[in-house]
């Protein structure tokens, strides 16, 4: 049988695991999922061939000159889902953030267009999030005209100059959407994983100091 002594920083670290695990974001319980998020030349949905990238990588690259982006993805089930698309450039700079709400499965489009004005020749990555507590559930990486994503973080395979694609179609989107401002969501993923493993070293100290008071 375990004394008390043994008891108390198990339960030290069995109360650290329970209050990480309500922080870990994930979708809720029936929530209808969102999959194959990927890049299309025009509201209709015309489909693009990605670059080429590592396995699990999802990159395209479009030419110079390019103002909207087509965003597709596919909704699997019927409860109704709440979907945000957001933009990012570098730095985290928020260039398009919108949700939108969805009540029936599919293939969903979301345009942003920036009115006109050509994007820049830069990194950008496209995210997307379902639910209200935005579990990230999909993920992609663009380049416009001469920008091109470091080898280091698309893999050995990637090409040192990018593929042309097909440019964006200018027929204009279902929606246009508002920029946001709210913080890169790899910064914010990335501090809240250091608070909770500072949780945890508390929580374990209490209950190895308390043992060795018992």
């Amino acid at each position: 049988m375990f004394s008390m002594k043994t008891h108390r920083p198990l339960a030290a670290v069995a109360l650290a695991v329970a209050v990480i695990a309500m922080w870990v974001p994930r979708p809720a319980a029936g929530q209808a999922t969102v999959a194959d998020l990927r890049l299309v030349a025009d509201a209709s949905g015309t489909p693009i061939e990605p670059a080429p990238a590592p396995p699990g990588e999802k990159l395209y690259h479009f030419d110079t000159g390019v103002d909207k982006i087509h965003v597709a993805f596919d909704i699997d089930g019927a409860e109704p889902t709440e979907v945000e698309i957001r933009i990012t450039g570098l730095m985290g700079a928020i260039l398009y953030q919108e949700p939108f709400s969805y009540d029936s499965p599919g293939t969903k489009i979301v345009t942003f267009d920036n009115k006109g004005v050509a994007l820049e020749d830069n990194e950008y990555v496209v995210n997307a999030y379902v639910g209200a507590d935005r579990y990230l559930a999909d993920s992609l990486q663009l380049t416009i005209g001469q920008a091109v994503i470091p080898t280091s973080q698309v893999g050995a395979q990637a090409p040192s100059v990018p593929t042309p694609q097909a440019t964006l179609g200018a027929t204009s989107g279902p929606t246009t959407g508002s920029a946001g401002t709210g913080p890169l969501s790899g910064w914010t993923l990335v501090a809240a994983v250091a608070g909770m493993l500072a949780l945890f070293g508390v929580v374990v100290w209490a209950g190895w100091s308390a043992m060795r008071r018992g």
